[in-house]
C-alpha cells in the first residue's frame, strides 16, 4: 500500500473523507474530529481548519 502525506486543502474530496472515517475517533492520544461527520460538514471542517492557518 502506498501512502502520501498531503496538506489540508479545500479541494479534498470523497477519498480523503473516507480515509478520515476509517481513522478511529481517539487513538494513541490523538483525536480525529472528522470521524462520524457527514460529508457536507467535512467540507465546512476543512474551511474552518484552513481559516485557522491563515
Amino acid at each position: 500500500m502506498k501512502y502520501e502525506l498531503k496538506e489540508l486543502n479545500i479541494n479534498m474530496g470523497i477519498a480523503e473523507y473516507k480515509m478520515y472515517q476509517d481513522i478511529p475517533l481517539k487513538e494513541s492520544g490523538s483525536t480525529n474530529l472528522c470521524n462520524g461527520l457527514p460529508y457536507e460538514v467535512f467540507k465546512n471542517y476543512l474551511e474552518s481548519q484552513l481559516a485557522r492557518k491563515y
